[in-house]
């Protein structure tokens, strides 16, 4: 009797079945959670604990133009004086990004001449430079830029060195008449950079 008694005892029954199976169910659902919570840490923000994708906030980009102009056939055109500047004050404003970005200008100045990237100029009559703090982009027409850290904004920033082209009192009604294709525009872009990005790739995604 006493030994079917040990016999029963180093079996077990159904229920005592159960209940270690259920424990090692239990063990392994533990170690999964463990598992699942290292790598979903590695998706989520420190601080919201979401898995859910914001997205960064983006601020506008503006070009803003004044100066001595008159509308001729529907055309803003600028009235040379010799020896007179004219003005003509192109700024750029940007609102500021959540991450950091490069943001360009385009220049579109098919009658006028640069040597140095920096100074326009027309034959020796007219002259007009780039304003500080715009870096050209070598290997283009003339495209210019600036590298911004997050959060940074521009207000009213030139573009045309204090907004003036010179004019030259030297300048006759004979030159005048002959100055054609004097036209300037400008173009801004901005994108973001997570920085993988020089200003030469940069540009080449916004072109």
């Amino acid at each position: 009797m006493a030994e079917r008694n040990r016999k029963r005892r180093s079996s077990f029954t159904f229920g005592e079945k159960l209940l270690f199976l259920a424990g090692i169910l239990f063990c392994l659902v533990l170690i999964t959670t463990a598992l699942l919570g290292g790598l979903f840490a590695r998706y989520t923000t420190r601080a919201s604990g979401s898995d859910r994708a914001r997205v960064a906030k983006f601020g506008n980009l503006t070009l803003t133009e004044t100066g001595d102009f008159v509308m001729v056939d529907g055309r803003r055109t600028g009235i040379i004086i010799p020896g007179v500047d004219l003005n003509k004050k192109v700024t750029l404003s940007f609102d500021a990004s959540e991450v950091a970005t490069i943001v360009f200008v385009e220049v579109a100045a098919p009658g006028w001449d640069t040597q140095d990237t920096q100074t326009f100029t027309k034959d020796t009559h007219l002259s007009w430079h780039m304003a500080d703090g715009w870096t050209y982009l070598p290997g283009t027409q003339y495209v210019y830029y600036k590298v911004l850290n997050p959060n940074t904004q521009l207000t009213d920033v030139d573009i045309i060195q204090d907004g003036v082209i010179h004019v030259s009192k030297d300048i006759t009604e004979s030159i005048l008449k002959n100055l054609d294709n004097l036209n300037l525009s400008f173009r801004a872009a901005v994108i973001q950079n997570d920085g993988s990005l020089t200003p030469a790739t940069a540009w080449d995604r916004l072109k």
